[in-house]
């Protein structure tokens, strides 16, 4: 949606990849993060097994 709105106002195509790579960054963590706690819940579990 933001992106575009940038491209309605025929903002500069660098500024819309800065844009976009940010956007990029934001999923990429949040698929980092997702997977962590998943391991985090099994060594934890396993700790509690144990």
């Amino acid at each position: 949606m933001a992106r575009q709105s940038m491209v309605r106002k025929k903002v500069a195509k660098h500024r819309i990849k800065i844009l976009d790579y940010g956007i990029e960054m934001q999923k990429t963590r949040i698929r980092w993060l997702q997977e962590y706690r998943e391991l985090w819940k099994e060594e934890t579990r396993d700790e509690k097994e144990a």
